[in-house]
């Protein structure tokens, strides 16, 4: 009978000389000096100290110098009322498949800043239209019309223009930003410690940048947040003129525009909106033309007949 022996052979892995650890750490601060740049892969956190904080786009420099090819094992719990919770294992592997460094990241809709957004209320109407005014047209706080708003108008400096803060009714428009969160800190936390340069970069910082840079869809400003272009004199006075031929007083029109466009005003009818206003008044046409041009009311006038000032 033939005795057959089997022979294994392990690879053994030698440490690293301290030339080849130098060489490694001068790699990784040439790729820092000529290819990252500060405030875009890498950063400091205002109040946090000179400690650099890896970015998500470093640690993809990184992890391209370096030939990592990472996976990814994503756990998820679902909580009360919609919440949920991600924890991810990222795995760094070499080009042969060998593991080198494993990271973990968490996310959840329970962190403040996808729990809850903020919101700023009128006190006249409840409703949740306000917006910035311009400087030019008096800045302050206005109720905008077209959000659902009463068109009131408040200074900048009034108390009652707080935001308040409460829960966010959309929480599944953040789950895949929260998932993308946890991605991101488990696979910047297997860079580091792939690289070895937990000296050099720090993610427990990374927490206030993500407040900073990666602000969720509940609590981003709102494009349309700055009044949008309003109508000249010139159209305010054309509109008055047109009020008067269709036989509209200031009292009517002011009815006419909160009726029809949300407005009190017609210094509240936005550039985009002077046309649909001017056929309105059109289609109510009752008199004929009037031999003279009637006069377009004075601002004193406009506040008492049109609403609250700009303010």
């Amino acid at each position: 009978m033939e005795n057959t022996q089997t022979l294994q052979v392990v690879e053994v892995q030698m440490p690293m000389t301290a030339e080849t650890v130098r060489q490694h750490v001068n790699l990784v601060q040439r790729i820092m000096r000529e290819v990252m740049k500060p405030g875009e892969h890498y950063g400091t956190i205002p109040g946090c100290g000179d400690k650099q904080v890896l970015h998500k786009s470093g640690a993809e420099v990184l992890r391209l110098a370096f030939h990592f090819v990472p996976t990814f094992s994503i756990t998820r719990a679902e909580l009360k009322d919609g919440h949920r919770d991600y924890e991810i294992v990222c795995r760094l592997m070499d080009s042969r498949g060998t593991l080198i460094a494993e990271g973990v990241g968490a996310c959840s809709t329970m962190e403040t800043k996808y729990r809850f957004r903020t919101e700023r209320l009128c006190p006249k109407c409840g409703a949740d239209a306000i917006i910035k005014g311009k400087p030019e047209f008096g800045g302050g706080w206005l109720c905008f019309g077209k959000r659902g708003g009463c068109g009131a108008k408040f200074k900048a400096t009034d108390p009652a223009m707080k935001e308040s803060r409460a829960e966010n009714p959309n929480i599944a428009d953040v789950y895949n930003t929260v998932l993308k969160m946890a991605k991101k800190r488990a696979f910047v936390d297997a860079t580091i410690t792939a690289t070895s340069t937990s000296d050099i970069f720090t993610q427990d910082l990374e927490e206030n940048a993500d407040v900073e840079r990666e602000k969720p869809p509940a609590t981003e400003p709102r494009k349309d947040d700055e009044l949008p272009e309003m109508i000249s004199e010139a159209q305010r006075k054309f509109l008055f003129v047109q009020a008067k031929i269709s036989g509209l007083d200031n009292d009517a029109l002011k009815t006419f525009l909160k009726e029809q466009f949300g407005v009190e005003s017609t210094k509240a009818i936005t550039a985009v909106d002077f046309d649909r206003v001017l056929e309105g008044l059109k289609r109510m046409k009752t008199q004929p033309e009037p031999e003279s041009e009637p006069e377009v009311p004075s601002e004193e006038d406009t506040e008492k007949t049109e609403g609250p000032s700009e303010g």
